[in-house]
Formats: C-alpha cells, structure tokens, sequence
C-alpha cells in the first residue's frame, strides 16, 4: 500500500510540474514593486504630508501642552541640555524652560486678549544685568485663527517648526545636486489612520534652520565634508495630520579629528492643558519685582544683551 501512495504522489507533482512548464505563459506570478517605484511613492506620500500647510495645522489647535528638548553630549566633554513646556489653551500660553546651567532659564507669560508678555528671568540675568527678576514687555496676541504659522512664536511648537524646516531645507539640497543620493523617506501608516514618516535632516539645513549653535570647540564640526551628512529623523503625524512629535537624533564626526558630538532634538504633545494652571496672577506682582521695556531699541539692545549672558559673553 505504501508503494502505491508514494506512486500516487509522485504522479501528482509530475503533473503539476507538467502543467506549470506547460502553461506558463498563463501563469501570473505575484509582482514585486520595483526599487524606484518605491522610493517613488514614498517621496510622493511625504511631499503630501509635509507641506506648507503642515504648521498651520499645528497652529490651529487650541489646547495642548508641549514640549521641545536639546541634547547634546560631546566626546570633548561639551553638553547641552535644554527643555522647553508651552502649555496653550485659546490664546493663553505658560512656558518654561529647563536648563543644564543654573540660573539660565527664562519663563514667560501671556493671557489671551492682553497687549504684554511677562518674562521671569533666572538669577543669572538678574545678577549679571542688575535687572529685577519679572520683565514686562509689548506682545499681543498671536492671532493663530489667522496667522497659524505664527505659532513658531511659541518655545516648544517652535521646535517642531525647526525640525520641519531643516527637513524642506534637506529636501531642496538633495534634489537640486544631482550627484547626491534620494532623501530618505519612508511613510506608515497604522491602523488608528496615524502616520509615521522615517526620513532624515542634514547638518547643513540644521544650521540653516537654526535647530543648533555649533560655537566653541563644536564649531570644528562644520566642515564641507560634515554639511552633507544626514542625520536620522523621524515625524509622527495624528489622523488628521498634525505633528504630534518629531525628533533628529544621531552623530555627528569630524572628519579632521576625533571629535563627535551624539544630538537628540525633539518636539512632543504630552497632552492637554488646564485653564487654571495657564494662568499668573501677574496683576498682585509686587512693583520691586518687575521691569517695563516699551522702546523697541531698548528692546532689541535688551534681547541682545540676554543672548550674551547666555552663552557667556557679556
């Protein structure tokens, strides 16, 4: 029986092995996507996503709370650590900053429907500037219903807004060099209808953008060899389009020494925000605690001297 059923089998497959040679022209084998086709759609799919709409799309919403970071380690020992939260509920913004230095952080303020913004400056502008420690200054409201893309204004989005840039700026250079290779994009979609965008920045459009300071001993990594170089990035997008995260992160090397520097730049919603936590009661501020600035000169001289103080050159 058993020499039967072993015939018997191996008739079968000599059929099918008959008919398969016999017919193939009929047969249809299931097609694989050719390699430009794919890359193709991909580049199709991200043109779609990231767009000049997309911050106007972050603009529009009206209440969250956000948060944008910087790091970096340097194997010279140079780090960079940095956090900003905006939380924003209908024109009212609270946002404050985390920095790796003592004393360096700046808060501020502003309340839908008023013409100031309060700023609380950490002590090593008050004691480096001899100002007090609550600056009052002009600003009204974004206007985000009209002006969506103004929301670049704000701590946090603005770092998304970076991101989104450095990515256009990447996106021209490689396509207008034609020795240079095909940005990298990848688009998936999940089944909750969010999507995710794999892709990467390039140092050049990073400075250009100016997503980072390369100063001191860092300024050695921008060279014409490391302007080219792509860094990983990634975008995730909710159903309806809005970057809900985005985040650059890898290394960069120094073509003329050993000097590297690892970088994790990134924006998140974290969630919703709370009317009463966005909110300062900045009218019972004691008058020995603020300043006022209203000439636009003095402004800018003001602006010019904080930056100083921060990287340590006033």
């Amino acid at each position: 029986m058993r020499a039967k059923r072993d015939l018997r089998l191996a008739g079968l497959l000599t059929a099918v092995v008959v008919a398969m040679t016999g017919c193939a022209s009929a047969v249809e084998p299931q097609g694989v996507g050719v390699h430009d086709d794919v890359l193709g759609y991909h580049q199709s799919a991200t043109e779609q996503l990231v767009n000049e709409d997309l911050i106007e799309g972050l603009g529009l919403q009206t209440n969250y709370v956000a948060v944008g970071y910087k790091h970096g380690v340097a194997s010279d020992g140079s780090t960079l650590h940095v956090q900003h939260t905006t939380s924003y509920v209908d024109g009212s913004y609270l946002e404050r900053e985390a920095n790796e230095t003592t004393g360096l952080s700046i808060d501020s303020y502003h309340e839908a429907g008023s013409d100031r913004i309060y700023y609380l400056f950490g002590d090593e502008y008050t004691e480096t500037l001899d100002i007090k420690p609550w600056g009052v200054l002009p600003g009204a409201d974004l206007d985000l219903e009209n002006s969506p893309r103004s929301v670049c204004q704000l701590s946090a989005p603005n770092y998304a807004c970076q991101i989104l840039r450095s990515w256009n700026f990447t996106s021209e250079q490689l396509f207008d060099d034609e020795s240079s290779e095909r940005m990298p994009n990848h688009v998936q979609r999940n089944g909750d209808g969010s999507l995710l965008l794999t892709t990467a920045v390039s140092l050049s459009a990073m400075t250009e953008s100016n997503m980072f300071t390369f100063s001191g001993s860092l300024a050695e990594l921008v060279t014409d060899e490391t302007l080219t170089q792509l860094i990983p990035a990634k975008i995730w997008f909710d159903r309806d389009g809005v970057v809900v995260k985005a985040e650059v992160n890898g290394t960069i090397t120094s073509p003329d020494s050993d000097l590297t520097l690892e970088l994790q730049i990134g924006y998140e919603v974290t969630g919703t925000a709370d009317p009463e936590e966005v909110s300062v009661a900045v009218n019972s501020l004691d008058d020995d605690y603020t300043f006022e600035l209203t000439d636009q000169a003095e402004i800018d001289a003001f602006w010019d001297d904080i930056q100083a103080v921060r990287l340590g050159e006033y």
